[in-house]
């Protein structure tokens, strides 16, 4: 694995610099404001599961989680407690770090849709630069909230989809889904599996 990264990423010098600009610069800004009311619940959430195993009302492994504001997915939940088992020391800068380091991945992702697309390594170099470091994505991608895993799972769920690995981008799909939507929120659960599954798996 590492050998592989470590290739795509000589091959890929330009949208790696670019990439660690759009991580470095951001780095000063992480402990500049206080956390809101949703990044709040979600890193305090993620706390509690990776160090007792249950949410802040005490329900064990819980797939849904209520009395919040708003209410969030499971998966953002789960994959803060996974930041939370490897760094004791809760902060704002470390809190917000690992969405940053998720971030980090947009860059790579959109130069690489860009470039299947277009056939055109310049132009998605520009795309990619251009879409990173607009103040929309720049301020939301330091912020601990759903979004910060959402985002990167639509683009690698689209890059897997572009590139035909169905089962890939099937799974990516799936994930950003519970990303957005609670569990036991049906409402169009169903129409949006269906339309998933036929749209990846057909010839």
């Amino acid at each position: 694995m590492r050998q592989i990264i470590s290739n795509y990423l000589k091959k890929r010098k330009k949208i790696f610099f670019v990439a660690l600009i759009f991580f470095l610069i951001q780095l000063p800004f992480l402990d500049q404001l206080s956390l809101l009311r949703g990044e709040r619940d979600i890193l305090l959430t993620g706390w509690s599961l990776a160090h007792t195993a249950k949410d802040l009302y005490g329900k064990l492994l819980p797939l849904e989680f209520t009395g919040i504001d708003p209410n969030v997915p499971f998966v953002p939940m789960y994959v803060t407690a996974l930041w939370w088992l490897f760094v004791p020391v809760k902060s704002v800068f470390l809190a917000r770090l690992f969405f940053v380091l998720l971030s980090t991945t947009v860059p790579f992702l959109i130069y690489e849709i860009i470039n299947f697309v277009k056939k055109d390594e310049k132009i998605a170099l520009i795309t990619a630069t251009i879409f990173c470091f607009s103040p929309g994505i720049f301020y939301l991608s330091r912020l601990a909230l759903e979004i910060g895993v959402a985002f990167p799972l639509l683009l690698a769920g689209i890059l897997c989809y572009l590139k035909e690995k169905k089962i890939s981008s099937f799974i990516f799909f799936f994930d950003l889904y519970y990303d957005l939507r609670a569990p036991f929120d049906n409402s169009g659960l169903l129409y949006l599996c269906k339309i998933t599954i036929i749209q990846v798996f057909k010839t």
